[in-house]
């Protein structure tokens, strides 16, 4: 990959985590290997949790301190800028 000032996630993240589901049989039909392509990251998306304050997201993260420590929460991906803790119902 060129240098750039900027770059696409996705290209990014393809090229070091190839998809597994195009095998090489696959690589010669593109249609197929788009639509697998597509298939994947559609399922990544609706597994996502999404922040509701700035849409970044949300991680399981484990408290290191505190009273809370070792209990699991999501938080913000997007941390420092974005500080939103969701924490689970217990």
């Amino acid at each position: 990959m060129k240098a750039a000032t900027a770059y696409n996630l996705i290209e990014v993240r393809e090229l070091i985590f190839p998809p597994e589901s195009v095998t090489l049989t696959e690589i010669g039909d593109s249609d197929s290997a788009i639509e697998n392509t597509e298939k994947s990251q559609s399922k990544e998306s609706e597994q996502k949790t999404l922040s509701p304050k700035c849409s970044s997201e949300l991680v399981q993260r484990v408290a290191k301190k505190g009273k809370h420590k070792g209990a699991e929460f999501l938080a913000c991906s997007a941390f420092p800028r974005c500080r939103y803790v969701e924490t689970p119902d217990v």
